[in-house]
C-alpha cells in the first residue's frame, strides 16, 4: 500500500502531537569554526614556523597494507615546529575538560608517528586554543603542562550568531 502525501502529513502531525516524541528541529548549516580558527591562529601566531594542519598522529603497521590503514589514526588540528619545540594544537570554540586527555594522547602518539621521526627528539607540548575562557579547564590545562590560549578569530560575529 502506497501512502499519499496527505497520509504522510496526517501521520507526521499525529506523531508530533504524541507526548515524549521530539520533533527534529531544522539544523543550522554546519560550519567548521574550530578548523578555521586554528588555521587563522597558527597563521597569526607562528607565521615563520613550520606548520601542518589536520595532522594524522600515531603509528601504523609497516606492511603491504599499512599505509592503507594509516588514515584511521587520530587527527590533531595543527602541529607547529619551532627551533626549540614541537607544539600540538587543538582548537575548541567551547572548551571542555576532554581536550586535555585528547592532547595528552596526541603528545604520546607523536613520538610513534613515522612521518615525524626526524623530530622525535624535540620537546613536545600541547596548546589549547579557545574562543571562550573556562577557568576550570584552563587550570586543568596548566596543571597538565599545557598552554591555554584565548583567541578571537576575525569571524567571531559569525560564531556568536550561530551558537
Amino acid at each position: 500500500m502506497d501512502l499519499t502525501d496527505e497520509d504522510i502529513q496526517r501521520i507526521a502531525s499525529a506523531v508530533a502531537a504524541t507526548p515524549g516524541i521530539a520533533v527534529r528541529q531544522k539544523s543550522k548549516p554546519r560550519k567548521n569554526y574550530e578548523k578555521r580558527m586554528v588555521y587563522e591562529y597558527v597563521t597569526v601566531a607562528y607565521p615563520e614556523e613550520l606548520q601542518w594542519r589536520n595532522v594524522r598522529i600515531g603509528p601504523y603497521k609497516e606492511s603491504e597494507f599499512g599505509k592503507m590503514y594509516a588514515f584511521l589514526r587520530r587527527w590533531a588540528d595543527a602541529i607547529v615546529v619551532t627551533k626549540k619545540e614541537v607544539i600540538i594544537i587543538e582548537g575548541k570554540i567551547k572548551p571542555n575538560a576532554g581536550v586535555i586527555s585528547q592532547l595528552q594522547l596526541y603528545i604520546q602518539e607523536f613520538t610513534k608517528t613515522p612521518e615525524f621521526k626526524m623530530i622525535w627528539h624535540m620537546p613536545v607540548r600541547g596548546q589549547i586554543v579557545c574562543v571562550f575562557r573556562d577557568a576550570i579547564v584552563e587550570g586543568m590545562a596548566e596543571d597538565a603542562g599545557m598552554e591555554y590560549v584565548i583567541y578571537e578569530p576575525s569571524f567571531m560575529a559569525d560564531i556568536r550568531a550561530n551558537l
